[in-house]
């Protein structure tokens, strides 16, 4: 049985990494080595919550409801992989990675940060 502290928890993670992400691309100093792992990590998170959402609603209502996300994280990688190549343009690899995305991380947070509050 999935329990919604699960899952809240889980979506504590994503917002964590995405917030140490955002920063990032707003101009705070990191090391590469600790954007990348926060990209591979939230990425982790994220297809865990998917799981969790999944088995979730499976629980609640029967019905099997998926968060769109594989956009998003094919995107990860693809930043992953030019980051590897040309580190010192990580910054403006990220934004151009989210920003070709058809699936937006900011519409997913916001949707996580929707569901959190109203997990019973």
């Amino acid at each position: 049985m999935i329990k919604a502290d699960e899952l809240k928890a889980e979506i504590s993670l994503v917002q964590e990494y995405y917030q140490l992400l955002k920063d990032y691309l707003s101009g705070a100093e990191y090391d590469i080595s600790e954007i990348r792992g926060c990209i591979h990590s939230l990425k982790e998170r994220l297809s865990k919550v998917r799981l969790l959402y999944i088995a979730y609603c499976l629980e609640r209502s029967g019905k099997e409801i998926n968060l769109p996300i594989d956009s998003l994280l094919n995107q990860m990688d693809f930043a992953l992989a030019l980051i590897e190549s040309n580190p010192q343009q990580s910054r403006a690899i990220i934004q151009m990675a989210l920003a070709i995305s058809p699936t937006k991380i900011e519409d997913i947070i916001a949707f996580l940060d929707f569901l959190k509050e109203r997990l019973i």
